[in-house]
């Protein structure tokens, strides 16, 4: 853990973005801090802007916080796998190497996307539900169900799992309670799922609506195959051969009756993983950077069976140098992986944040001076986390009036203190130069215009554009 750990900071500082998401999930998320709603947007379930908006919010942090929080989700992933029951240490060990080290996980386990949040939630879940299994205490039935009902809210991946957290929590009555509250307990994790699909179609006139957010993304969907050609990207397909292959000695156990239904959970879910990967590949429900880490939820729930398998082929007194040899070989492969992985997108604007940066080090704003940024998701969402100044940086509105506007109705109490607007819209512009406002720098496509002394804030008209001159 400690390995993993010096590991993960090391990647905190020196990662690069894998994918745009990056930075527009955690806009989101610290939108809903400042503006609590049930949900931010319509796309995503809102699992991760509850977690991450309350850890970014409470820090007042976008870039950095964000990435420590992923980076303790994917460790806790790790010590989850030690509450495995009725499995031996040497398989725990095992186990938890496969997940910590993966190539995948030194990634997701970095980047603020919500993989991390929605692993550590389901293999909790999921060790619950096997302790069920033993003990048919209502309390893990409780819990369990209450971890899946929330890994329904992180990602969509986690819907197909409740149908086995329903059928698996059906071979036992849980001790103590009545008939009537053992099936709500097994019921209860399909309410946010019943609830999202009712919102959706009330406020957006389809219920089904995420299935087709992949579709509506600009930059299309991904190709994961593409991203496994490259060489340091084989360890992955290494893992999911791996993966497959340790299904068998399940499959022949079940067939053989040789082991019980209560045993065979993690390879349950393992199959409906793999069926749900194959679903999202063929019907190209895949996300468009960083397309690759749709194989992470196998890869997280074959750790179990495959340290099953690794720790039977070999002699008793050698399965916990088997699972260091694991851990070892993943740990070299995937920080190879990590650093020499691309940014997953064009880093324009990680450039205009610096360069707005820039302008407050230059001693042009003060550090109470406003930045009003124009409205070109998702691009205007990452300026506005790499500048990373919350509380001075604002995107401006689409569905409504722009700032920039004159005369807008309702100007909040931060508009007269904007003092620079980056703007990409070209009738933005035309409007800036003619209240006064001078062009301090140009990222193309975007222009930084600052309002120089005697010029009128945005939101207001004049007759009489202003002609004071600052110097670059």
């Amino acid at each position: 853990m400690a390995a993993r750990l010096a590991i993960g900071l090391v990647l905190v500082r020196i990662l690069v973005p894998v994918s745009i998401d990056d930075a527009v999930r955690v806009y989101f998320a610290m939108w809903w801090f400042d503006h609590p709603s049930f949900s931010a947007q319509p796309f995503w379930p809102p699992g991760f802007f509850y977690v991450y908006g309350l850890a970014c919010g409470l820090a007042d942090d976008a870039l950095i916080a964000p990435r420590l929080l992923t980076l303790g989700l994917a460790l806790a992933c790790g010590a989850v796998i030690a509450l495995v029951p009725r499995v031996s240490p040497e398989i725990r060990f095992t186990a938890a190497s496969w997940i910590l080290f993966s190539p995948l996980s030194l990634v997701l386990g970095t980047v603020p996307l919500s993989e991390s949040l929605y692993a550590l939630t389901l293999l909790s879940g999921l060790v619950l539900l096997c302790r069920f299994l033993e003990d048919a205490s209502p309390w893990s039935l409780i819990g369990s169900g209450t971890l899946y009902l929330f890994a329904s809210m992180v990602r969509y991946e986690a819907w197909p799992m409740l149908v086995l957290y329903t059928v698996f929590a059906c071979t036992r009555r849980p001790h103590g309670i009545s008939p009537a509250l053992a099936w709500a307990l097994r019921a209860f994790p399909w309410a946010f799922v019943s609830i999202w699909m009712a919102l959706l179609g009330a406020l957006e006139a389809d219920p089904a609506l995420f299935v087709s957010s992949v579709r509506l993304d600009s930059y299309g969907p991904g190709d994961p195959f593409r991203a496994l050609a490259h060489p340091l990207a084989w360890i992955v397909i290494v893992q999911l051969a791996a993966s497959v292959a340790s299904l068998a000695p399940a499959i022949g156990d079940a067939i053989g009756k040789r082991r019980l239904m209560k045993d065979l959970a993690w390879e349950a879910h393992l199959v409906v993983a793999i069926a749900f990967l194959t679903f999202a590949i063929f019907t190209r429900n895949v996300g468009s950077q960083y397309p690759i880490r749709v194989f992470f939820p196998v890869v997280v729930l074959a750790s179990v069976p495959v340290a099953r398998l690794v720790t039977g082929a070999v002699p008793a007194r050698s399965r916990m140098r088997a699972g260091a040899l694991v851990a070892g070989l993943l740990a070299v492969s995937g920080l190879a992986y990590a650093i020499a992985l691309p940014a997953g997108h064009h880093r324009t604007e990680e450039e205009v944040a610096r360069r707005v940066l820039s302008v407050y080090d230059a001693a042009v704003l003060s550090p109470g001076d406003h930045v009003l940024v124009d409205p070109v998701p998702p691009q205007s969402m990452s300026i506005w986390v790499y500048m990373n100044r919350p509380k001075t940086t604002h995107v401006d509105r689409r569905t409504e009036a722009s700032y920039m506007d004159c005369n807008i109705s309702d100007p909040p109490g931060w508009l007269p203190s904007t003092r620079l607007c980056v703007v990409r819209i070209e009738s933005r512009a035309a409007l800036l130069e003619s209240m006064g406002w001078l062009k301090y720098d140009v990222v193309p496509p975007y222009s930084l215009y600052v309002r120089p002394p005697g010029a009128p804030a945005v939101g207001t008209c004049v007759t009489a554009p202003s002609k004071a001159v600052l110097t670059h």
